[in-house]
This record gives C-alpha cells, sequence and structure tokens, in this order.
C-alpha cells in the first residue's frame, strides 16, 4: 500500500511538472554551452543532449552506494513503464566511479531504462 501511495503521488508531481512545461509564446532558448553535456550509455555510445532537443526529460542522478537513490529505483523504473517514449525521456545518470558497477545493478534489477555517465564536466544549470 505504501508504495502504491508513493507511485501515485510520484506521478501527480510529474504531470503537475508536466504541464508547466508546455509550450509558452515566448520561446527562449538558452545557449548550447550552458545545458550541453556529453553522455555516454550502458552500450559505450556517446549521446549529447542535442539529441533530447524537443522532448520532455527526466533526470535522475544516482550512484550505487547511495542508498535514497536504491530506494527510490522501483518507482522510477514503474514511472519509465507508464509514460510515452516517443515523448519522453529518461536520462538515469550514474555518479559511480566505476560505470559497470551501475550496468550491473540495472542488470541484475532488469530495469528498462538507459543509463548514463557524465563524459565532462556537469554543466552549472544542472
Amino acid at each position: 500500500m505504501k508504495n502504491l501511495a508513493s507511485n501515485i503521488l510520484i506521478i501527480i508531481c510529474m504531470s503537475a511538472f508536466m504541464a508547466s512545461c508546455r509550450d509558452s509564446d515566448k520561446n527562449e532558448e538558452l545557449p548550447k554551452a550552458s545545458y550541453d553535456m556529453e553522455l555516454e550509455n550502458s552500450k559505450g555510445e556517446r549521446v549529447s543532449m542535442e539529441e533530447f532537443k524537443g522532448k520532455v526529460i527526466f533526470m535522475n542522478v544516482w550512484a550505487t552506494w547511495c542508498a535514497p537513490c536504491i530506494e527510490e529505483m522501483p518507482t522510477i523504473q514503474n514511472l519509465y513503464k507508464g509514460v510515452e517514449k516517443e515523448r519522453y525521456r529518461f536520462i538515469m545518470l550514474s555518479m559511480d566511479q566505476d560505470f559497470e558497477k551501475a550496468i550491473e545493478f540495472r542488470n541484475k534489477n532488469a530495469y528498462d531504462f538507459e543509463i548514463y555517465r557524465l563524459l565532462g564536466p556537469m554543466p552549472a544549470i544542472y
């Protein structure tokens, strides 16, 4: 019951957030350098934030040694399974020194979302 209540609360919060992200009359773009970062996914492919342009992004910064991060993973998995993949992108950004640990954790728990690691500095905007 506690998990159900947590999942419902997260879905309500995400819905409110997504509604606030709808297009406005003013489309002010940030300079690319302020938000762009180089990532690598679990397949070893380099990815830029530009590839997510036009999508609603759910970004989670986590690590295998972070107990609260691990605790929220099943809820994030449920959220991931419930969203339209064409419109939404999940960036599960691992802060583990050993990215293999993060990949093993994701695989062991059968999470469907892709995980990433940062290849350069984290932009200040995040």
